[in-house]
């Protein structure tokens, strides 16, 4: 449920939360049954909300507009979820919805519920970490690649938990290899903090790779002299990092220890987008 999913899509074409989230379940089709539902309160933004969910819907989503509050259609969600996982995308410009109302739902209906609140840089870096821990944690427990799978079969002559640190030692060597290739095109502008590009620094790797793979990555990158920390900080996410500097032309004059942007390069042009 997307409790606050104003238009859908942006006056310039540009998917908002509600058409990303069906992009998602779109692309799980054929091995996820998912229901989707986008609650928005202005009436105008409802009717172009509708028109965006009917285009997926009329491909064969189970997806529902809602008018009205997240709070009025929170308890019907909460019901048609009964059996399954849930996920509540709430608001992301603060928690509108009152939480002692949200805590009476989740703790009288549910066990298993992922509420998501926000959209701050520290959130989303915060998420990521969280993400890809529990996907260990899950592959080391299930022996499975996913929830509704059956139990993937080891490889010959290793046991199932062998099999599984392998694919997960496999994902974390992919992931290690995506943040660095993204570090690589954000580097190009100049010096940024990590967690500022949280999006971008992650990636496709977003959900799989942990801090350990982007402090993995940095520390890989400042080895083969291609970044330098700027400002160090025990937290991988509060880190500084920029370019180091390029040779100077003879007779050039010594400058900082990274190098400055060329001109026209955009901080997040290349950087994989999140999957």
């Amino acid at each position: 449920m997307d409790g606050f999913a104003g238009r859908g899509r942006y006056p310039d074409g540009a998917p908002g939360s509600a058409e990303l989230i069906m992009r998602a379940v779109q692309r799980l089709q054929g091995s996820r049954t998912v229901s989707a539902f986008f609650a928005e309160t202005d009436p105008s933004n409802y009717r172009k909300l509708n028109a965006v969910v009917s285009e997926y819907a009329a491909s064969g989503l189970s997806a529902t507009a809602l008018s009205g509050s997240a709070e009025e259609h929170l308890d019907t969600v909460v019901a048609a979820a009964r059996g399954g996982p849930l996920f509540l995308f709430l608001d992301p410009c603060g928690a509108l919805l009152p939480f002692l109302r949200l805590a009476r739902v989740i703790g009288a209906e549910r066990r298993d519920a992922l509420v998501f609140l926000t959209r701050s840089q520290y959130g989303i870096w915060v998420f990521a970490d969280a993400l890809g821990k529990a996907r260990q944690d899950w592959l080391r427990a299930t022996g499975r690649l996913d929830d509704d799978s059956d139990a993937q079969p080891a490889l010959p002559g290793m046991s199932r938990s062998e099999d599984m640190q392998q694919l997960i030692d496999s994902e974390k060597a992919r992931a290690q290899e995506i943040i660095e290739d993204n570090l690589r095109c954000l580097l190009r502008p100049g010096p940024f903090k990590l967690v500022n590009q949280a999006r971008q620094v992650f990636g496709d790797a977003y959900g799989i790779a942990t801090d350990a793979a982007v402090s993995a990555a940095v520390r890989a990158l400042e080895a083969s002299r291609q970044l330098v920390t700027i400002q160090p900080s025990t937290r991988i996410r509060d880190r500084v990092i920029g370019p180091l500097k390029r040779p100077a032309p003879p007779g050039a004059a010594s400058g900082s220890r990274y190098s400055r942007p060329a001109h026209g390069h955009h901080p997040s042009g290349s950087a994989r987008p999140i999957a």
